[in-house]
């Protein structure tokens, strides 16, 4: 398979094979299933996910698929609540990066385990800004972790 470059005015030629016909490029991306499609584009930048459009057709709108999600979640408990709706939303939004995970809760609302289980989801979403902060209601009193 022989490549031709046009010296003027940059323009190049497309690829042709040995009989001089087009050789057809073979897409092996675009084969992979949306799914494995969306998983390639979780593990890079944005400005890059946006670029992989130029890939090819299939890909021109799949980085919008990626990024419904906000970068940054922010979880605040009221007294009262119950905290089985957020792990359930962390258990649907899937493992992507996160810029930042902020959890606001009382002293005792969540159990160890589900306490663990936030801070093991954040760490597993590479979070660049964890904010936990532990509110005591009895005393008023409040503790800010870095």
């Amino acid at each position: 398979m022989a490549t031709e470059f046009n010296s003027g005015g940059g323009s190049k030629e497309r690829r042709t094979d040995e009989e001089g016909e087009q050789a057809a490029e073979e897409d092996h991306i675009s084969a992979l299933p949306e799914e494995l499609q969306l998983h390639i584009l979780g593990l890079l930048p944005f400005k890059s996910a946006i670029r992989t459009g130029a890939l090819s057709t299939q890909w021109c709108a799949l980085w919008m698929c990626r990024w419904p999600a906000p970068a940054s979640l922010d979880f605040r408990l009221a007294p009262h609540d119950s905290p089985q709706p957020l792990m359930e939303s962390l258990e649907r939004r899937g493992r992507r990066r996160l810029d930042r995970f902020s959890l606001s809760v009382q002293t005792g609302q969540l159990n160890y385990e589900d306490f663990d289980r936030c801070l093991d989801y954040a760490a597993a979403c590479a979070v660049a800004d964890l904010d936990v902060h532990l509110s005591n209601s009895s005393l008023n009193l409040s503790s800010d972790f870095i």
